[in-house]
């Protein structure tokens, strides 16, 4: 158990209900699709369509002189480049503090401040930007505007943008790649709060009819075509406070600590990306890569910001926390979410909903993905990471990619990668061998043309998706009033080889709170009764995994203190062991297929409802069939036959 703000927690112990262990290895290819803003709001549509839209968009008038495709891809090489001369670009919402802000990182910077408005508007224009709106009007100020921009001749300056400049693409394109681009991001409610303070109703956009909300919440989806990085503004915040926030965040930037093996302890290794991690999978050394240091960590008036965002809104945002976007920018980030939790792929609009067990106890339920478990959580998103790896360091390198699974989560392993091979062993022989072969140097030069990499918790690129469903349970409790912003929670966690906790454990991390862990068990016979008594007492059927955490939590967690419990599989993938379990009839069920056994469980209750993605499978013919026994020579030759025939 944990007691911390942002649940790290854990407890451990899986039962032994039916498990088979199996390898899953896959060949990845390499992608060509470059990632762009995907267009989401119908009120965008004219902008980057140059078409005519309803009265009600405040954009219906705007023209875009080129296809929008948002700004070109930042890198390391590409930043190089940009050394000693790139500019500081910060942008926001009228209101967020740009200009104030640029003059105080001015003056500790000791770099040049420019504000377009005042600095480049004005004298281009020989009038004031107010002067220039009453000439044109709103439908022709903003071409006016980008054409202005285009002018932009600075090198490492500060620039503080206007909040339209952002609206109009080639302009914005080409001020994006003078430098690092800063989006001071401001609550609405804060920008409305300034706006009204400083007596400002109308901006440009409102001329049409639109409000100031409505303009306001239009323009966001234009600054997340062009950030590098984002800083949160608060409502109480000064400008000094916002300033310093700017600066932590340059730091980061511009001194990224990168990724270094947990076993280096002389701290002189070289230090790997974000994308080097993911692609090497195990460092050298055999251990985990991770950040020795630069950590994310939230405030509570960051948790607060993210309360009312969606789970994919969140996501983004702690994602662009841990990944630096030099490695993969926030647009491509943005995109391989929404490729990746579409309710296509999930069957619940919440993703991981958080459901009332017993008084205090929540289960978050993490398996309404393709696989009914837990680990689809960051097996959807983490071969994205690994394809955009692949496609930056090695264009051309074709990957092995293996991975040890149990076969009761295991089909997440890899939904999506090509094969798997059955092993008469259990997992912590699967894992123990997956580990020893990506350290075999014979295996490495067997493969040939092929480069080894692994895809369990032991990558980095596995691991972090699982964050983002740890911090999203705290935020669900307290937005459902169950607990307020700052008080403690436990977290229990069934695990198997820890990686689930991990991810919890940098859950913590982002609020840099002490944590107390306690590891606990469960009997196959308590796993049974539990599962028995919830159900008797609620009408919840729990999966084993799940109900070894129930029993733990129960047992050394603290009543009046809400335990949120990981919830990591459908019921329906034990339902053969679970049946008998529920059934006074005594009825043998061991001769039923799958989709027989599914049909017999889908009447036992809606709590939760039957997986239909799951259901979906007793249709399908079986593809694999390959085992091998427990020995390391014949797994090797197994993967090197699957690896050559392809």
């Amino acid at each position: 158990m944990a007691r911390c703000l942002l649940p790290p927690a854990l407890t451990r112990c899986r039962p032994t209900l039916g498990q088979q262990s199996s390898l899953w290895l896959s060949r990845v290819k390499q992608a060509a699709s470059m990632m762009y803003f995907a267009q989401r709001h119908a009120k965008l549509t004219p902008f980057l369509t140059g078409l005519e839209h309803t009265r009600k968009s405040p954009f219906r008038w705007y023209h875009c002189s080129s296809a929008v495709t948002g700004k070109s891809p930042k890198t390391w090489s590409s930043w190089d480049a940009l050394e000693g001369i790139g500019n500081i670009v910060l942008m926001g919402l009228p209101g967020s503090g740009k200009t104030t802000t640029g003059r105080i990182l001015s003056e500790r910077m000791g770099k040049p401040a420019l504000d377009v408005d005042d600095d480049l508007l004005t004298p281009y224009w020989g009038m004031s930007v107010a002067d220039k709106l009453a000439q044109v009007g709103d439908h022709v100020f903003l071409e006016e505007e980008g054409r202005a921009l285009l002018t932009l001749d600075k090198q490492a300056t500060i620039v503080s943008l206007s909040g339209s400049n952002p609206l109009h693409h080639d302009s914005m394109a080409k001020v994006a790649g003078t430098g690092v681009v800063i989006y001071l991001d401001a609550a609405t409610e804060t920008i409305l709060g300034r706006q009204e303070s400083m007596k400002v109703d109308r901006i440009i956009g409102m001329s049409d009819g639109a409000t100031l909300e409505e303009v306001i919440e239009t323009r966001r989806n234009f600054y997340e075509m062009w950030h590098d990085v984002r800083v949160f503004v608060h409502a109480q915040d000064s400008p000094s406070i916002v300033a310093d926030r700017v600066q932590a965040a340059l730091s980061r930037f511009l001194e990224d600590v990168g990724h270094v093996s947990t076993r280096d302890v002389t701290g002189k290794e070289t230090r790997s990306t974000f994308l080097e991690a993911v692609l090497q999978g195990l460092a050298p050394d055999g251990g985990l890569f991770v950040k020795p240091s630069q950590r994310p960590k939230f405030s509570m008036d960051d948790l607060q910001a993210l309360l009312n965002m969606t789970i994919k809104e969140r996501a983004l945002r702690i994602l662009e926390a841990w990944i630096h976007p030099l490695d993969i920018s926030p647009q491509e980030l943005r995109h391989f979410l929404d490729m990746s939790y579409t309710r296509g792929l999930f069957d619940h609009p919440r993703m991981c909903p958080l459901v009332s067990l017993t008084k205090n106890v929540y289960t978050q339920e993490l398996f309404h993905g393709p696989t009914a478990s837990f680990k689809d959580w960051a097996l959807q998103l983490m071969p994205r990471f690994f394809t955009r790896a692949a496609k930056e360091l090695q264009p051309g390198q074709r990957f092995l990619v293996i991975a040890a699974t149990s076969g009761d989560t295991g089909s997440a392993t890899l939904d999506g990668f090509s094969r798997h091979v059955g092993v008469d062993g259990d997992f912590d022989y699967c894992q123990h061998t997956v580990k020893k072969i990506f350290l075999d140097k014979n295996f490495h030069q067997a493969l040939g043309d092929c480069q080894l990499s692994v895809a369990n918790s032991i990558n980095w690129g596995r691991l972090l998706p699982q964050i983002l469903y740890h911090v999203t349970a705290y935020l669900d409790l307290v937005k459902d009033g169950q607990v307020t912003l700052g008080e403690p929670v436990d977290y229990c966690i069934p695990t198997g080889n820890f990686g689930n906790i991990l991810s919890a454990y940098y859950a913590k991390i982002l609020q840099q709170l002490q944590t107390v862990f306690r590891a606990g068990f469960a009997t196959e016979e308590d796993t049974l009764s539990t599962m028995k008594d919830i159900f008797n007492e609620t009408g919840y059927l729990l999966d084993p995994h799940t109900a070894v955490g129930y029993h733990v939590a129960t047992n050394m967690g603290t009543p009046e203190v809400p335990t949120v419990l990981a919830g990591t599989a459908h019921y329906a993938k034990f339902v053969d062991n679970i049946l008998p379990v529920l059934d006074n009839t005594k009825q043998d069920y061991h001769n039923l297929t799958v989709g027989e056994l599914l049909n017999a469980a889908s009447g036992l209750t809606d709590q939760p409802k039957m997986h239909s993605l799951l259901s979906s499978v007793a249709s399908k013919p079986v593809k694999q069939t390959e085992t091998v026994s427990a020995d390391y020579a014949q797994i090797c030759n197994s993967i090197l036959q699957f690896a050559r025939s392809i």
